[in-house]
Formats: structure tokens, sequence, C-alpha cells
């Protein structure tokens, strides 16, 4: 095989080798030797980029703005609601909020969440396109949260124990007792006008559903108050006797009935004789009238005979004194005394002057009195003259007119015209047959519905009386028995304690009372409290993510909104100032990581911090071991206590200027009868904090101005205090 020779390479000048470009001077254009290759200049250049915007459009402005507006939003509506959710927290009728709030923090979780992403997806897209994403990003966690809330609350309600249920009773237990001031705990808030104990209620009904021990941690008078709740109940002996009292009190009404029923019945059955009392009843009442006005008007002519012969020695000074015009005064002082005593009016003087002079004789001032006297009399007795004979007396109109309002007072009405007299009397009697059974029937009814809120026939037995639903009613409501239940007040006592003493209807915090303390069983599925512990549960689970949820959409849309919409004015700023890309992303740059940093900070420092609820000293040894128990519920339970107080004044202030007092669905219901918190001390019902009226105030410019005042009010009695 011929042995292979290496192919030597020719040698290169200087300034042609393939570095050249890069070692060696270039000189001239071109391609000949020294001259620099057609693609240097550009290489070059390349090497040195211009300051230009990447094509990611750092200057976007609208979908920042939209954003920054909607977070400001969204952080307004959340600490309204934080405001809205801590009141009913500790309120009457609160059991109606469970549903409203878990489908309310759905929805705010989920915006809250939503604008963070929006915040970190959509912020650098082109308008359109970036609005349409963020709208898309938010709608759908708001949607989700609509609908995953109510189900992770019932997820966490169906998996729960016996005890967990049983723990339930005691917290509504326990916010019964500080909603009547009388819970009474070691190191924790006990005060219902206070925030931190509404958010105490609220934190503790979850908390203590997730850990039952919660309660045998707690130093407290729950147990102590359950005891005195149990002691007032009835016993079985006590409430014998108060059946037998219902029992009794039901004879008695029958007796009343009997009575009215015997009244109508016998007015029906004597028409005839009824009527003939009536007029018997008007002759009398028309003789006594005369026999009134003939004392009257003897009475006054008597006295105004006794007093003339004074009344003359009277005008024979006054008359003198006005001739003379001397001693006029105290003249004229006595006359006018006399003539009020004497007529009861001022009489002009001059009347008293007859044809001998003034003034007139003695025979002719009587006279002319006893005129005077009839004309006051007419004014001061019905219009009656002094001088009516008997017959008179009976045919003037302001006596018929009295007479017929007495017999219509009775039932009977009679035609404007009617006289007292033989023709009087037929239509008297006609009118009182045909007027009298209406009126009976009329006040017999009356009188039962007063006595029994009911209607009953004229004609009942004891039995049927006993089974009339108004009765019955009435026995029922004398113990609280349901009301299917047939009384029969003649059961025995042994048939009283198998039949209806276990059917009593206790208090609503007299049965909390005794359920909070009955045994495991009753709690299990299809057990006698389950579907009520379940019920609770739903709340009690509901009022801390509301609190959570609206806490952390206010924080959110505060941080992340404020600082969107800044960005948004930077961007402005920027393109009007023409700035260059480095100033631009540095001041971007600037913006996310604080924003950032501030939300990551407001939402982590109260479970760093002892803030709230957590800052007193029994929170650590009683509540602090439940939180990582069920961390789904007792996470944000925990951040709720101690962070929505301090959201809770500036929640009240928007919620009283911009939703004008909105409530958010969150408002409790009483129900009719319902006893309310006064099983200890009778609770206040005109409390604001029980949530009574409808939430009224102020708005606009003119709720500006109040709050504003009220906040130099309270920051001058702070002053004053220090």
């Amino acid at each position: 095989m011929a042995p292979t020779t290496k192919k030597k390479k020719p040698a290169q000048r200087p300034g042609t080798g393939p570095h050249a470009a890069s070692t060696g001077k270039l000189k001239g254009k071109g391609k000949g030797p020294g001259k620099a290759p057609p693609h240097a200049k550009t290489a070059g250049k390349s090497a040195k980029p211009a300051k230009k915007l990447p094509a990611a459009n750092q200057l976007r402005i609208g979908v920042p703005l939209l954003l920054g507006l909607f977070g400001l939003a969204l952080a307004a509506y959340g600490f309204a609601i934080t405001d809205q959710a801590l009141q009913v927290a500790v309120a009457r009728g609160r059991d109606a909020v469970a549903g409203p709030a878990g489908t309310l923090a759905g929805i705010m979780l989920g915006a809250g969440v939503g604008l963070i992403l929006a915040w970190l997806l959509a912020t650098r897209m082109k308008a359109i396109t970036g609005i349409i994403t963020a709208g898309i990003i938010i709608g759908a966690a708001s949607a989700g949260g609509y609908v995953s809330a109510p189900i992770l609350i019932d997820q966490l309600v169906d998996n729960t124990s016996p005890a967990q249920r049983q723990a339930a009773f005691r917290s509504q237990f326990l916010h019964q007792s500080i909603a009547a001031s009388a819970f009474q705990a070691n190191g924790l808030p006990n005060n219902p006008t206070d925030m931190e104990t509404h958010a105490f209620v609220a934190g503790i009904g979850a908390l203590a559903s997730a850990d039952p021990g919660v309660y045998e941690r707690i130093e407290s008078n729950l147990d102590q108050l359950a005891t005195a709740i149990l002691a007032r109940s009835l016993n079985e002996a006590e409430a014998w006797r108060k059946f037998q009292e219902a029992v009794a009190e039901t004879q008695r009404d029958y007796e009343r009935y009997t009575i009215a029923a015997n009244t109508y019945r016998q007015t029906l059955a004597n028409l005839n004789q009824r009527s003939d009392q009536l007029w018997n009843a008007v002759i009398q009442s028309a003789t006594a009238r005369w026999n009134n006005y003939l004392q009257r008007r003897e009475q006054a002519i008597q006295q105004l005979n006794a007093r003339i012969p004074d009344f003359r020695d009277l005008l024979n000074v006054y008359f003198p004194a006005h001739q003379r015009g001397r001693g006029t005064a105290e003249a004229d002082r006595r006359y006018e005394e006399y003539s009020t005593e004497l007529f009861g009016k001022y009489v002009d003087p001059q009347i008293w002057c007859g044809r001998s002079g003034c003034p007139g004789s003695e025979e002719f001032i009587a006279n002319t009195g006893i005129n005077v006297l009839s004309d006051a009399f007419l004014e001061r007795f019905g219009n009656l003259p002094l001088n009516l004979t008997e017959a008179q007396f009976i045919a003037h109109p302001s006596v018929l007119t009295t007479l017929r309002q007495e017999i219509t007072k009775e039932g009977v009405n009679l035609p404007e015209n009617w006289t007292l007299s033989a023709e009087g009397r037929d239509i008297l009697l006609t009118a009182a047959i045909r007027d009298l059974p209406a009126e009976a029937e009329k006040r017999y009814n009356a009188s039962i519905n007063e006595w029994f809120g009911a209607s009953l026939a004229p004609d009942l037995t004891y039995p049927d009386f006993i089974a009339q639903e108004g009765i019955q009613k009435r026995l029922r409501n004398s113990l609280r028995l349901p009301s299917e239940l047939r009384i029969d007040p003649a059961i025995d006592e042994a048939t009283f304690a198998t039949d209806y003493y276990p059917r009593i209807e206790r208090r609503p915090v007299d049965a909390l009372a005794g359920d909070m303390q009955a045994p495991l069983e009753d709690f299990e599925n299809g057990g006698r409290l389950a579907d009520g512990a379940k019920t609770s549960l739903k709340l009690l689970f509901a009022l801390p993510l509301i609190m959570f949820a609206a806490g952390f959409a206010g924080l959110s849309g505060t941080i992340i909104g404020s600082f969107l919409f800044l960005l948004s004015l930077w961007h402005m700023v920027a393109k009007l100032l023409k700035l260059g890309a480095p100033t631009v992303l540095r001041i971007n740059k600037v913006f996310r990581l604080s924003s950032g940093i501030l939300l990551v900070l407001a939402l982590a420092s109260p479970v760093v911090l002892g803030k709230g609820v957590a800052r007193y000293p029994g929170y650590g040894p009683v509540l602090q071991p439940a939180v990582m128990t069920n961390p789904v519920i007792g996470i944000p339970s925990d951040w709720a206590m101690r962070t929505v107080i301090d959201m809770q004044e500036t929640g009240a202030t928007l919620r009283h200027l911009a939703f004008n007092q909105n409530d958010f669905g969150l408002k409790p219901v009483i129900a009719e009868h319902e006893d309310g918190f006064g099983f200890v001390f009778d609770s206040d019902a005109n409390d604001p904090n029980l949530l009574n009226e409808e939430p009224k105030g102020p708005s606009g410019i003119t709720g500006l101005k109040d709050r504003i005042d009220n906040m130099i009010d309270r920051a001058t009695n702070r002053n004053d205090a220090n």
C-alpha cells in the first residue's frame, strides 16, 4: 500500500487570515487585501442595540387602570362586608345568614384570587386582550368560588363527628350567653358591644367545631349558666301543676262564656220585653233631665232674687259715680264682679236704666234680670230657655237629640224626626225589635273575641267549648305544647307524664342548655339532634369564612388596586416625558415587587403578630391548638380573628357612606315569638347590636359630613380623657 502524504496549506499573508477583521487594521472598502469584509459594519453595530422598549409593551395604561379601579372597588366591598359580618356575629336571628354568608365568601375569595392572577398575567397585554383576559380570570374565579364555597361548607359539616356537632350546640349557647351579657371567661373577650367579642364568637364556633377540646380548655361559666337554666326549667310535677291551673282557668273561661251566651240568647228570646225596657229607660232619662232642668232653673232664679237688692244698691252707686266722673274704676270693678256672679258674663249697664232713670225701679231690675238670666241659661245649659214647660222641654230639639244618642248606644237607630210621644213609642219599639238582635250578636262576638281570641257559637257544652281551636291554643300555650296536639283536660297525671310532658317545647336557650349536654348518640346521623347541629355548623363555618374572604378581598384589592392605579398614572407620565426603557423597566419592577411584598406582609403579618383576639392571654392556650386540627377552617378562622378588627372601622365608614348601610344579604331574621337572649339578663330590644330594624343612614355628602363630625367628636373625647 502506497504511503499517504499530507498536503501543506499555502502560506497566508499578514492581515488576510480568518481573524484579520478583529486583530488587524482595516482600511478601505471592498474585497481586496487589507479591506474589511462587507458585513463588518453591520456586525459592529448589532453588538450595542439602541434603548427601545421591548415587545412586551411596558407602557400599557388601559388594563392597569381598569384593574386598579376594580381592585379599589373590591376593597370597598370587602371592608364593608367585613363590618356587616362582624355585626351579625352577635345578633338575634343570625342563623338566617348561614347560606348568604357561605355564597358571598366564595364570591369574595374568588374575586380576590382572580384579581391577583389578572395582575400577574394580564396587565402587560394589549388593552382589549388584557381586559378580556382579566374579565375571564376574575369571572371564572368568582364563579368557581360561588359554586365551591357552599359545597366546601357542606362537606365540612358532613364530615363532623358527634362530638363536633355537640360542640356546635355549645358554641350557640356561648353566643346566647354573650349576647345576654352573662358570659365570663379568663383571658377572653366577653363584652357584646366590642367588635373583638364579635370576632371571638365567630371564630370560636368554627374552631370548637373542628376541635371540641376548646371547651375543655376554656375557663368560663358556661356550665354554670347551663345548670342555672336547667334548674328553672319545668320538672314533671311543676308541669302537671301548671296544666291543672290552665284547666281550672279554662273552667272559669267557660263560666264567662256561658254568661255572655245566655245574655245573648235571652235578648233574642225576649225582644218585646227588652224593647219595653228600652222605652222605660228613655222615659226615666227624660224625667231625670226635666227634674235636673227645674232644679237648675230654681237655683238660678232664687240666687238672682236674693241678690237683687244688693245689686240695685250697687247700681245706685255705679251711675252717680259715672255722672260725677270720680271713683269710676272701683265702681266698674264691683259691677263686673256682680254681673259675672249673677249672669255668668258681663252685661251692659245701660239695660238697667228704666223710665224712672238709671237705675230703674227694683221691680224693673228684677224683670230685666230674669230676661238676662234666661239668655245666660240658654248659653250655659244646652240651648234651653229659662221658662220652658215640661211639654216644651221634652219636645226641645236638644233634649230629643240627647235621648236619641242614648238609644243609639243600645244599638237601636231612630229617625231624625223622632219625638217622645205615643207615636215615638211605637217607632222605638219597632226599631228595637229590628236592631236589637244584631246589636246583641255584635256585643256577644266582641266579648268572646276579646276573651278567647276566637269566634264561638252561643250554645256550646263544656266538651264542645274545650274542643274549639281557640281554647285548645290557650291550653297548649300554657305549657308550650306543639300545635298538632289536642288537649284533653280530663286526663290524669300518669297520662300527662307519658303523653304531654315529653312534648313540651322548651325555649330555645333552655333547649340549648340541655341539648349541649345530651349524650353523643343524640348527635349521630339520624339522631334526635343531628339535623339541628348541622344547621348550626353551617352558620359556624360560614361566619369566619366570610370574614376571611372579605378581609382578603379588602387587603388584596387595596394593595393591588392602589399600585395598579399608580402604575397606570406612571405610564401616562412616562409617555408624556418619552422616558427610555431602562427607567420605565426599573420603575415597573419596583411597582410589582413592592406590591407583591406588601401584599404578602399584609396577609402574613397577623399570623406572626398578636393582633385582634390573639392579643388576649387566653387565645394561645385555648384557641391556638385548634387551628391546625382542621386547617381548611382553622387557618381562615385564626386569620379572621386576628385581622378583621383593624378593618371594621374602615368598613363601617364605607358601608355608611358608599353603600347606604347595605346588609349585603347578611340580614338576621327574627322568628315570630322569638325568645331572644334573656335567659339570665333580659336583653334590650332596642339594642342596635341586635339589628332589629332595617339599617338606615344618610349617604353622600350628608353622610360624609356626619361621619367626619363623629370622628372629630370621638377624637375630642379621647383628648379630653387624656
